[in-house]
């Protein structure tokens, strides 16, 4: 009998580093067309926001590779992750800047949907603790929670079939921009 075949993984670099290449890259591009203020454009717009969801949700699922002893890219637990938001805050910070709110509002869409997506992550590390201490009872929270849910519901309602029953005049740009901030702050907060 044979022993089991290791596993090779792309590249032959720890398993999630392509994954963290391709997101650093993607998120350093739209770093970089939003301080420049270049437009950023439907593709990178969307492969950003896979990028980091799927990063993000994969890292929450898988956070350590004990089994293998190693970290995507080699480097210590969290540091992808850290790079990552340490980036589009200063990011957001150089755009402030330099123009005060003019270059948001050229990525309005691209802004909003990051900044509330991160807003609802930083949400849940922060009420992810408390609600693991023993014996802790959290019904603000248990409330806050039933309320965004009944939000990020009525905002998908909006986005996807307000049209169709003739409400399309309802959604102007600041509605859908809500809306769309709504469903990243409750996905960011999973």
């Amino acid at each position: 009998m044979s022993a089991p075949r290791a596993v090779v993984h792309p590249l032959f670099i720890p398993r999630g580093s392509v994954r963290a290449l391709v997101t650093l890259i993607v998120t350093s591009a739209t770093c970089f067309r939003l301080v420049m203020q270049h437009p950023i454009g439907i593709a990178l717009n969307t492969a950003l926001f896979i990028v980091l969801a799927y990063y993000f949700a994969h890292r929450g699922a898988h956070p350590t590779q004990e089994a293998e002893g190693r970290n995507p890219l080699f480097l210590p637990r969290g540091t992808i992750r850290t790079l990552l938001i340490l980036g589009l805050a200063t990011t957001a910070v150089l755009m402030w800047r330099r123009a005060g709110r003019a270059p948001f509002a050229a990525n309005v869409v691209t802004v909003a949907t990051l900044g509330s997506f991160f807003a609802g992550f930083l949400f849940q590390a922060i009420t992810h603790r408390r609600r693991l201490r023993p014996g802790v009872k959290t019904p603000f929270l248990d409330l806050f929670n039933h309320l965004k849910a009944l939000v990020v519901l009525a905002a998908a309602g909006f986005l996807g079939y307000a049209p169709m029953i003739g409400l399309a005049g309802l959604q102007t740009e600041g509605r859908l921009v809500g809306a769309l901030a709504a469903i990243a702050f409750y996905f960011g907060s999973r």
